[in-house]
């Protein structure tokens, strides 16, 4: 998704779930600084932490860095992992008790060299909407929204881990079938075809194959480009790991994963339950309220002219007719709030995921 979806949709989803304008804004900072904290960042700013996200640079970098394939020891590949599942790419087929997705894909790769068999471990961190992790993840947040004890007393830290949380739920709708390690039994793909949306893509997507299994192309979607984070477009293709295409229409998806954010900071702010759901359009219009919901829906299917982003100045303030809902939020800066109140945010959304990982037998972390 693009800082439009993770800024000002999530502090629009913040202020109708009731939290008010300034939270709405720390939170909706924090969801937006998931994708630009970078170890550059952290080193000009000469703040300690994890980094949450990577530079095209930084990626290349590390293509470089690493060649055998070991989540267990490979410093350089722990690294990626701990970034793209952590908080792009949330591991959703785990053995937990909901209904896993099964691999139909090929037993051998037909187009790369080297590297090992396909890996069920990896498979296991395939993201998916709704899996128990996310709900998981949501209810844990509830619970150190109620508490607000240790570092969390810190109320800009707590807002910090709204934000964070948000960005994560957000991606298991848009990066759904994708998994955060390079991997090409996973992430490879064939037969893209753009249905709906004004787009050229022909130097987003990735079709010569890469050397080995496990080159940074098959990172997460690389292999179709930002289609996944595009709110306006509809798109088709032909996953390696799956017998069939799958059809992805990103308006509705984007819609269902708005309405999952604002529950689920409802949940956090009254101290409730978090109930996963499919969202049906009955469901959406209980969320939203109808008025609400065809706005949202009608920003989601159209886009900025020559900008690959949506126009959530158009989302009306349900209580102000006529006004803008974001009509007092700043302009993004990535300097408006403390970097280290972040990363203790960050951190402990790390040590969380890393545990129930862990707890799956999953290597790295």
């Amino acid at each position: 998704m693009n800082r439009d979806f993770h800024y000002e949709g999530t502090y629009c989803a913040a202020v109708l779930a009731g939290f008010n304008p300034a939270d709405a804004a720390q939170i909706a900072w924090a969801a937006q600084m998931v994708d630009d904290c970078t170890e550059s960042l952290l080193s000009q700013t000469n703040v300690q932490g994890i980094a949450t996200c990577m530079t095209e640079l930084e990626m290349l970098s590390s293509d470089l860095k690493y060649a055998a394939y070991d989540p267990a020891s490979n410093e350089t590949l722990k690294k990626i992992r701990r970034i793209w599942m952590h908080f792009h790419f949330l591991p959703g087929n785990l053995p937990d008790g909901s209904i896993q997705q099964a691999y139909t894909g090929p037993a051998a790769s037909p187009v790369t060299m080297g590297g090992t068999d396909f890996d069920s471990l990896d498979f296991l961190c395939l993201c998916r909407h709704n899996s128990t992790l996310a709900e998981t993840m949501i209810s844990n947040t509830v619970n150190r929204y109620a508490q607000a004890d240790g570092v969390f007393s810190n109320r800009t830290v707590l807002l910090n881990l709204i934000g964070i949380r948000m960005h994560v739920l957000a991606d298991t709708w848009a990066h759904e079938f994708f998994v955060g390690t390079p991997n090409d039994w996973i992430n490879d793909v064939k037969d893209i075809r753009i249905e709906k949306g004004e787009l050229s893509i022909s130097s987003r997507l990735n079709s010569i194959p890469a050397p080995t299994h496990h080159s940074l192309l098959y990172l997460g979607h690389g292999r179709i480009g930002h289609l996944p984070d595009l709110g306006f477009v509809r798109y088709s293709y032909q996953p390696i790991w799956l017998n069939q295409k799958i059809i992805r229409f990103n308006p509705g998806i984007f819609l269902h994963a708005f309405c999952q954010m604002v529950e689920a900071m409802r949940s956090i702010l009254t101290h409730t339950n978090f109930v996963l759901k499919e969202y049906s359009d009955a469901e959406v219009i209980q969320c939203l309220t109808l008025p609400t919901t065809n706005a949202v829906a009608e920003l989601l299917i159209s886009k900025h002219k020559n900008a690959d982003e949506n126009d959530w100045l158009s989302l009306e303030d349900p209580n102000c007719p006529n006004q803008s809902l974001i009509s007092g939020l700043a302009k993004y800066n990535l300097g408006a709030s403390d970097l280290n109140l972040f990363q203790q945010a960050a951190m402990y959304h790390y040590d969380m995921v890393s545990s129930v990982l862990r707890s799956y037998g999953i290597p790295g972390f």
